[in-house]
């Protein structure tokens, strides 16, 4: 064995690891790139998670242009945007936040809310008309 430097072999082998481990490296990159730029999505579907399981024991629904009431164990409870947080009733339980704008609809036995964020329309499906 030559004991002044590096045989070729040694060299083309690690070589070959550096090249074949840069495909992996940059790909892993992106994946954690794209989630850094998105957790404001995944909240946003918690949320609306939370709003259905609500609204799926809720009767007697109201809805107004910017909020939407309805009897919820024999309570009345809205749902309102104040200060760019929408929350539940009297500030309990805040469902989204950092939210410009948000309004609901009704199309055909469907409840939507939308919602305006970093100039960016969201709409999501909350429940059906009872």
């Amino acid at each position: 064995m030559n004991k002044k430097g590096y045989v070729i072999l040694d060299v083309v082998v690690a070589l070959l690891i550096i090249v074949l481990s840069m495909p992996i490296t940059y790909h892993c990159y992106k994946i954690v790139a794209n989630n850094e730029l998105f957790p404001v999505r995944i909240q946003d579907q918690i949320a609306l998670t939370q709003v259905r399981r609500i609204m799926n024991t809720c009767y007697g629904i109201n809805i107004n242009f910017n909020s939407l009431s309805c009897n919820y164990n024999d309570k009345i409870i809205s749902i309102q945007t104040s200060n760019k947080n929408t929350y539940i009733s009297d500030g309990t339980l805040i469902i989204f936040n950092d939210v410009n704008d948000i309004y609901f609809t009704q199309e055909n036995n469907r409840i939507y809310l939308n919602y305006l964020r970093n100039k960016r329309w969201e709409k999501g499906f909350i429940s059906y008309v009872q």
